[in-house]
């Protein structure tokens, strides 16, 4: 049965793909919008030179949505297309974990999805709508996902949207009834909680391992980059900097708040500086730090994705306060 789904979905993108290289450009734009440099780009810009609360909103939505999607890879365990047939061509960059759910279709369907129900308008819904659909499709037509990864990605992502939506202020309300280190103690527990689950699942899965078919055809694809699929780096990067982006935002909140608006060379300055040290500590932290699969090593990673979403949320509009290019609560 499994396999019949498969082989419908392999003859789809194949017949996608034999359209014509002129659908790549296209497609590899919408995949870009569901990527994490993508991500890094636009919530800092939110959180530091548009809207503060809503980009800590966005933030938080979409990092959540990250770690789910990785636990469910995990827990899955499926392959993607190219990894199931040589057939199928790899048209965008190689993916070395799990397939399903496709996480360019569950991250839009929570994020944009968010934009819709906050700005409330039927054009934005139908753009965010339009958006959701191009990049998950995207994923097919390039040949890294299935159609029932991308369906799955879909209905995950709209059901943690559906949850945001219906506990936020309930979860704030609690969150603003206590102190600051014990909110804070409380996101780094339910952050560590979540790479324990991730760990906890690989555990159980036991000595799995690939299908030697799929490292084949990986390895048609991409010889110079090996299938890692059994990896907490995912788990481990989306709940780091929830995690961090959430300390960031109890933190300034501590302090009276802070104003993303201003004059727009203020904004832009803001936004060239944040994300310089952004890439500082994502990059450079990245080229200093061990890869490899053990506690030092994922401690480590850790560190390094809290630190930069605390550095969004907390430390950079401390500093624009600071050094007056914002200020530093609403009238």
């Amino acid at each position: 049965m499994l396999t019949d789904i498969y082989d419908i979905t392999i003859n789809l993108i194949q017949y996608l793909q034999n359209l014509g290289d002129w659908l790549i450009p296209p497609m590899e734009f919408f995949t870009f919008l569901g990527k994490e440099e993508f991500y890094l780009l636009v919530m800092p810009m939110l959180v530091w030179a548009v809207d503060y609360s809503f980009g800590l909103r966005m933030g938080v939505i979409l990092l959540l949505s990250g770690s789910l999607n990785s636990i469910f890879k995990i827990a899955f365990h499926g392959p993607r297309p190219y990894w199931y047939s040589a057939e199928v061509k790899n048209l965008t960059n190689p993916e070395i974990g799990f397939g399903i759910p496709s996480g360019h279709s569950q991250s839009p369907a929570s994020i944009y999805g968010l934009v819709a129900s906050t700005i409330k308008r039927n054009w934005v819904t139908v753009v965010m709508a339009v958006l959701i659909f191009l990049i998950g499709f995207s994923r097919i037509v390039l040949g890294v996902h299935f159609l029932q990864d991308v369906l799955t990605g879909w209905a995950i992502g709209l059901i943690v949207l559906w949850l945001f939506l219906r506990y936020e202020k309930r979860v704030t309300a609690w969150f603003d009834g206590r102190r600051l280190g014990a909110n804070i103690g409380v996101v780094f527990a339910i952050s560590v909680g979540l790479v324990l689950v991730g760990a906890v699942i690989i555990s159980a899965l036991g000595g799995y391992e690939l299908p030697q078919s799929w490292q084949e055809n990986a390895a048609i694809a991409h010889p110079d980059e090996p299938l890692d699929p059994l990896s907490l780096n995912g788990v481990i990067t989306s709940s780091a900097a929830m995690f961090g982006l959430v300390s960031g935002g109890f933190w300034v909140s501590s302090r009276g708040g802070y104003d993303a608006g201003g004059e727009g060379w203020k904004r832009g300055l803001r936004f060239v500086i944040g994300l310089l040290v952004v890439v500082l500590l994502w990059m450079g932290l990245g080229e200093i730090f061990p890869r490899d699969a053990n506690l030092l090593s994922y401690s480590l990673r850790f560190l390094r994705y809290a630190l930069v979403g605390f550095w969004i949320s907390g430390l950079a509009p401390v500093v624009f306060v600071k050094i007056g290019l914002a200020e530093g609560k609403k009238a």
